[in-house]
């Protein structure tokens, strides 16, 4: 109800709505805490959108960021223009079947994911360097809200490959999947599911010496199984 309120609030109340909470804002000593993420695939990209939830002119992109997370019932991120410094609060997150027009200056911040992590398709993912068991790997993202990451597309895959990991050695981290229940059937734990999607290197999996847990190589993306209580570091993942 407050959404579809929100949505049909004439553009004069809008407006108001919109200054006070810059005011707000600007009163606000906790802002230069406000972490925000900027999505390159939308860069010089403005949705061709009849209605924003707020518009508003000559604020910086912290501002911008900060009068977001004052509508976070409703707001998921903020388009800004670095060189008009005008701030623009879209009706949905940013998706492929939206019309965009090139426009310089625009950019894309997500507000969804917490500071170190990196949003992508509903999700938030974290790349932790510390080194542990597979099994720790996994207690230690469920005890951050979050699950050992699933993998569930080629496309999935790569952006975890490219962005996420954006490493050119051949270490190793932990996914969230295991065959130690049946040799050979390989199940994501967060869903209790056999894999839908796999990228096995050649000649894995193999369960060499009684390999169990899956991992991920950085610079290939291909998956190999090792033994649960090799110490890698691992992929959380958590839904927005």
């Amino acid at each position: 109800m407050l959404k579809k309120t929100y949505y049909r609030c004439k553009p004069l109340v809008r407006l108001l709505v919109s200054f006070l909470t810059l005011w707000f804002v600007k009163c606000n000593t906790n802002i230069n805490k406000i972490e925000l993420i900027k999505l390159s695939e939308y860069d010089k990209r403005l949705p061709s959108l009849e209605d924003f939830l707020t518009e508003l002119e000559n604020v910086s992109i912290i501002e911008c960021g900060a009068i977001c997370l004052m509508n976070k019932f409703v707001c998921v991120g903020v388009f800004y223009n670095a060189l008009t410094k005008f701030c623009k609060l879209p009706n949905d997150y940013p998706n492929k079947t939206m019309d965009y027009g090139v426009q310089p200056g625009w950019g894309f911040w997500n507000t969804e994911c917490n500071s170190g992590w990196l949003y992508h398709s509903d999700h938030c993912y974290l790349l932790n360097h510390t080194q542990k068991s597979w099994h720790d790997a996994k207690l230690q993202c469920e005890s951050n809200g979050a699950f050992l990451a699933d993998i569930n597309s080629a496309e999935e895959n790569s952006w975890i490959t490219e962005k996420l990991i954006g490493s050119n050695s051949t270490d190793q981290t932990w996914i969230g999947a295991s065959d130690e229940a049946i040799e050979g059937i390989f199940i994501w734990s967060k869903t209790n599911s056999t894999l839908k999607f796999s990228n096995w290197r050649e000649g894995e999996k193999n369960d060499f010496k009684g390999e169990d847990c899956l991992s991920i190589t950085h610079n290939t993306g291909k998956w190999n199984d090792r033994h649960c209580s090799i110490h890698l570091s691992f992929i959380c993942k958590k839904i927005t």
